[in-house]
C-alpha cells in the first residue's frame, strides 16, 4: 500500500472529524426517535425517495445539534452519560470555519469568524487552531467518546 501524501493525510484527518460529527448527530437522533411516544416510522426503514413526504420526527426535522444534545442530556441527567456540549462548538467551528495553510507553515489552520460585523465593518476572530495530526486525533476521539455515551445510554429509563 502506498504512503499517502501530506495533503491526502490532512484530508483524511478532516474527513474523520466530519464523519464522527455526522455519526454523533445520527445516534442522538435515533436515541430520541426511539423514545418519542408519537414515534412515526423511520424514513430509513426503506431507502427514502426524493420527493416523498415523511412524518416530522427527530430523524427528519432540521433541529441543529445543540437542541438535540440538550434533549438527550435531559433524558440521561444524573446517569453519567451526558454529552459534553463543547462538541457543538467544535461542530460549529468546522461548519462555519475556514481552513487555510499559512505560507511557510507545515499544517493548515482552522479559523472561525463572528457572523455580524461591527459598526466599522469588521468581524472578530472567534477561534483558531493548528490542524496537527495530534489535534485532529484528539478531536476525533472526543467526538467518538460522546457517541459511545449515547450508545451506552440506550437502556436508561
Amino acid at each position: 500500500m502506498r504512503k499517502l501524501s501530506e495533503p491526502d493525510e490532512h484530508a483524511l484527518r478532516l474527513g474523520r472529524i466530519a464523519g464522527a460529527l455526522h455519526t454523533l448527530e445520527m445516534v442522538v437522533r435515533v436515541f430520541l426517535h426511539k423514545r418519542d411516544k408519537e414515534n412515526p416510522t423511520s424514513p430509513f426503514v426503506t431507502a427514502p425517495t426524493v420527493g416523498e413526504w415523511y412524518p416530522d420526527s427527530y430523524l427528519s426535522d432540521d433541529d441543529s445539534l445543540m437542541p438535540l444534545i440538550k434533549a438527550f442530556n435531559k433524558i440521561v441527567d444524573g446517569t453519567g452519560f451526558q454529552i459534553d456540549e463543547r462538541v457543538v462548538s467544535l461542530r460549529d467551528d468546522f461548519a462555519h470555519g475556514r481552513v487555510a495553510r499559512p505560507s511557510g507553515q507545515k499544517y493548515a489552520r482552522l479559523y472561525r469568524f463572528g457572523r455580524k460585523p461591527d459598526e466599522r465593518g469588521r468581524v472578530q476572530l472567534l477561534y483558531t487552531c493548528e490542524l496537527t495530526p495530534e489535534w485532529c486525533l484528539e478531536q476525533t476521539e472526543f467526538i467518538e467518546a460522546q457517541s459511545r455515551k449515547v450508545v451506552e445510554a440506550q437502556g436508561v429509563r
